[in-house]
């Protein structure tokens, strides 16, 4: 049974947001790579193949938060000091 297009990038999703964002990645690159050649034969016009990063959605369903400042964020200011910073 062949993945619906939904199912395809909702997938790769998933694991390019456990490699990128979550740092612990759960398939090998090459695993990777093949769902992303899939999409890019079977959904040419998929938004993956155009859109860097993720939905909103995935920073939400992950709660992504950061306790300490990151060294590219040097240009964001929390408007209390204790303010938990969150990057969406």
């Amino acid at each position: 049974m062949e993945l619906t297009q939904k199912q395809l990038e909702d997938v790769i999703l998933y694991h390019k947001f456990l490699y990128y964002e979550i740092g612990n990645p759960m398939i090998e690159d090459k695993d990777y790579d093949n769902l992303h050649s899939s999409l890019e034969e079977r959904f040419p016009d998929s938004f993956l193949l155009t859109s860097p990063g993720f939905p909103i959605e995935y920073y939400i369903q992950y709660n992504t938060r950061h306790n300490r400042r990151l060294k590219f964020a040097d240009r964001i200011k929390p408007k209390e000091e204790n303010d938990v910073f969150v990057f969406l």
